[in-house]
């Protein structure tokens, strides 16, 4: 099999659930795809195992890659693993389980914004943040699955666009920012698990 099937495993399963959600007709796409508590706060009833949805898997996604990663570099460390190989997993779980705590308490949506940190600072901040682990890991991220590292990246990064641009009320803004995000976020920890599983 050509070694672009670690595409297919990564974006394959996210598509077929974005399609799902969106083509359903007994629950609002809005109330899956958004935090649960968000959903509960709006719906006209509450509640429904289905507001949500979405944002877990998304939650899941970002905690297994956060707990795989720094249980492979201390693995690893003991051995004879590099250190650039180490330091990448171990950054690699820091940022990717910032992020998991971001998305799990709406940081950058609720927190920041009341503590005075408008979303477009909060944005820049995580991309220069991204920027960094990017220089820093590059040799190892060049080397090892760079189309799945990009397209995931590029995923988010669109989510973050239309996420600045504001859905104004609108569902489709909203699904392609969400939808966007569950890909990426697919695509990022299963590059980070694929890698911590390859190390070891």
């Amino acid at each position: 099999m050509p070694r672009i099937h670690y595409l297919l495993w990564a974006f394959v399963p996210p598509a077929l659930l974005n399609a799902i959600i969106i083509l359903q007709p007994w629950f609002s796409q809005r109330l899956i795809y958004i935090d649960p508590l968000l959903a509960a706060e709006i719906a006209e009833t509450c509640c429904s195992r289905s507001f949500g949805f979405a944002s877990n898997i998304g939650v899941l996604c970002w905690a297994s890659a956060a707990a795989c990663c720094p249980l492979s570099a201390i693995v690893l460390q003991r051995g004879t693993a590099s250190r650039p190989l180490v330091r990448m997993l171990i950054t690699g779980a820091l940022f990717t389980g910032f992020l998991c705590i971001d998305d799990l308490f709406m940081l950058h949506e609720s927190v920041f914004p009341r503590l005075g940190l408008p979303q477009l600072v909060t944005f820049g901040s995580y991309g220069l943040i991204a920027l960094t682990y990017l220089a820093v890991n590059w040799r190892l991220i060049r080397e090892n699955e760079l189309v799945l590292f990009l397209a995931s990246v590029g995923f988010l990064a669109f989510s973050v666009m239309v996420d600045l641009h504001g859905s104004n009320g609108k569902l489709w803004l909203l699904v392609l920012e969400e939808g966007s995000k569950l890909m990426g976020v697919a695509g990022w920890c299963t590059w980070h698990i694929r890698r911590a599983y390859g190390a070891l």
